[in-house]
């Protein structure tokens, strides 16, 4: 069997069809009626996620210092918590009636290529789980991905899960803190 994978990339949908011979041992033959695949979207050259403020997602804020997206942040430590990628951005490529983003990968910085394999991040259908059982400050890089390998779009967000914090008077002059009084057990 032959396959034509020659797709004219100017075309929004390339069909293919082929027919499948089977012959068996005692010489009988049969052809199966013919069958199309539709090859769509391939023609998507760019996508763009544009972040959605006001989402509805409590742990998430605006922030973009430092080329940020935008920011999770997580007050205290708890088992896991989710955030609705949907919710927090749109992903729209330059074919948004009929090719979407196919979904979210996770990766370790912003060229996209070598997927993300720790345990705290993991994403499925849009959704972002995060184990907030242990402390985390650091960029996270999410991949909106399309049908075209080449074509996606990675953006960083900034992840702070806070709750191991331990306040000391080892720096009085710290203007963080005001501390007044020292209280020993």
């Amino acid at each position: 069997m032959s396959i034509d994978t020659d797709i004219d990339a100017n075309n929004a949908e390339q069909d293919i069809v082929f027919y499948i011979l089977a012959i068996t041992d005692e010489e009988i033959s049969a052809v199966t009626p013919s069958i199309t695949v539709t090859l769509s979207c391939v023609d998507v050259t760019t996508i763009t996620t544009t972040y959605t403020s006001g989402n509805g997602e409590s742990i998430v804020q605006d922030y973009t210092n430092d080329g940020f997206f935008y920011k999770i942040f997580i007050e205290e430590f708890g088992s896991t918590s989710t955030v609705d990628l949907s919710a927090v951005a749109t992903y729209v490529t330059d074919r948004p009636d009929d090719c979407d983003c196919l979904g979210i990968d996770l990766v370790t910085d912003d060229t996209g290529v070598t997927p993300y394999s720790e345990t705290v991040f993991s994403e499925v259908d849009l959704t972002l789980t995060i184990d907030t059982t242990a402390s985390f400050y650091g960029p996270l890089f999410l991949k909106a991905i399309t049908y075209v390998d080449e074509v996606f779009q990675v953006d960083k967000v900034l992840v702070t899960i806070c709750g191991d914090q331990t306040i000391t008077n080892d720096d009085p002059d710290n203007e963080v803190f005001a501390i007044d009084d020292v209280k020993t057990d």
